[in-house]
């Protein structure tokens, strides 16, 4: 687990930025895992009204 309570907060376009270079990463994951039809977990983790539900339904 990784503490990032004291971690300086990320500039708007580099959080846009990461967040969807992470979402590129697991769509390629989703098609690999149909492609080659196997199984993968992801795990969602983070406080309430952290927009956990959003990424997930959206």
């Amino acid at each position: 687990m990784i503490d990032v309570a004291g971690e300086p907060r990320l500039a708007a376009p580099t959080y846009r930025a990461e967040l969807r270079r992470l979402q590129t990463e697991l769509v390629k994951l989703q098609e690999w895992v149909r492609r080659e039809r196997q199984r993968v977990v992801v795990v969602f983790e983070g406080r309430d009204a952290a927009g956990k539900g959003g990424a997930i339904n959206g």
